[in-house]
């Protein structure tokens, strides 16, 4: 094993460890790169983003997104006091 197949496979762990946590570090990521879209967005953006890097397909992405926004959705009017 030369050097050069050591290196391909840190590259290799450092891609899954990054794919592992697109979903959690991508609203994150979008916090500070688009600092005007909101929670509930970011969150759902993430989430969708997040879906299709770990190999899910469009329909996933979409529903994951889905879910997300509902659930941050549902947490923010409850966080608000609206009720």
């Amino acid at each position: 094993m030369g050097l050069f197949d050591k290196i391909g496979d840190i590259f290799e762990d450092v891609k899954d460890a990054v794919v592992d946590a697109a979903p959690v570090l991508l609203p994150i990521a979008l916090s500070y790169f688009a600092p005007g879209m909101s929670l509930v967005g970011r969150q759902a953006l993430g989430a969708g983003i997040g879906t299709l890097l770990q190999g899910g397909k469009p329909e996933d992405a979409l529903r994951s997104a889905a879910r997300s926004w509902c659930s941050a959705r549902w947490y923010w009017r409850f966080d608000a006091g609206w009720w």
